[in-house]
């Protein structure tokens, strides 16, 4: 691995792609795992340019497919690359010959190289490479990747943890069970203990109906979303039972715009998917209204131009 002190240059360029594949190889998993590693020896002491020539990598693939006999799912070594720079876990670049960087390197590398630019820097060419940077130190400490342990079938979660936390109403229980995927002949889809408990905790506290609580603590990707959106569709399932009347039972305030964005077209898709099933017992469809756009900071802000359009009806 070549490690070279540039600057802010000389890192590769950024596009989006497709979103990720569902299902990946886990020896794509372990060959990244081999390359971090090897990274992180230079991040440790603060070199965040380094990367990897051509030669030195694919010469590392074609041991590691060695290694794991992995010959027959891939050609070569650059094959092996090739998939995991589809999955943008890989990045390369061309200057003077390919090289490549990781996510995790070309992320700490970015962080590391942050600038803060005033008018001045932005009124002269190239005035940015001279201004002051935001991160004056940093630590680097690499571990194994975690998840949490999806072991409590959907059925059981159901039929013991949520119904002794709450007494759940028929319908209720079928907005968890379609919103898990279990049926007469499926388990449905999996939790894990925290998403349990997140979801037992916050049905129970929701029928109190008492001022308090509740914080979910888990890793990136590991269903932190689900453990909140999984209750409360299923209380605003039991509220629209009792009063269908049209008020805003339950707000979600996110941080940033696009975690809004890739949120809510989740938490639609759920929606849509009680929708039959609240119609069947004759209860109206959930409706879900968002706010896209810069924070106002009086209502009168949210019909002015520069915020967009004002709100207008889209669907149930």
């Amino acid at each position: 691995m070549v490690a070279r002190q540039q600057g802010i240059h000389g890192g590769p360029t950024h596009h989006c792609g497709p979103a990720l594949r569902a299902r990946m190889d886990p020896r794509l998993t372990e060959f990244l795992g081999e390359v971090e590693r090897a990274e992180a020896t230079l991040l440790a002491w603060g070199l965040v340019d380094g990367h990897f020539p051509a030669a030195e990598i694919e010469d590392r693939a074609i041991r590691f497919l060695d290694r794991t006999n992995a010959w027959d799912d891939y050609a070569d070594g650059i094959a092996l690359l090739d998939e995991l720079v589809d999955r943008r876990l890989l990045f390369r670049w061309y200057d003077g010959g390919f090289k490549y960087r990781s996510r995790m390197g070309e992320a700490v590398r970015l962080m590391a190289r942050l600038r803060q630019l005033f008018p001045r820097h932005l009124n002269t060419p190239g005035g940015w490479v001279g201004s002051p940077t935001l991160v004056a130190d940093f630590r680097f400490l690499l571990r194994a990747r975690e998840y949490p342990r999806r072991d409590i079938p959907a059925k059981t979660a159901i039929g013991h943890q949520f119904s002794e936390a709450i007494r759940l109403t028929v319908l209720q229980r079928c907005a968890l069970e379609a919103l898990l995927g279990a049926g007469p002949d499926t388990e449905g889809a999996p939790l894990a203990g925290f998403q349990v408990r997140a979801t037992t905790r916050i049905l129970s506290e929701g029928a109190n109906q008492t001022a308090s609580g509740t914080m979910v603590c888990a890793g990136t990707g590991s269903g932190k979303t689900w453990a909140f959106y999984l209750p409360a569709l299923t209380r605003l399932v039991g509220m629209l039972e009792k009063d269908s009347t049209q008020w805003t039972r339950a707000l979600a305030i996110y941080p940033r715009n696009e975690l809004l964005k890739d949120q809510l077209t989740e938490t639609v898709r759920q929606a849509r998917r009680l929708k039959p099933l609240l119609r069947a017992h004759r209860v109206r469809p959930l409706q879900i209204g968002t706010f896209f756009g810069p924070t106002p900071k009086t209502p009168k802000d949210v019909v002015e131009p520069r915020y967009g359009k004002p709100w207008s009806r889209q669907d149930h």
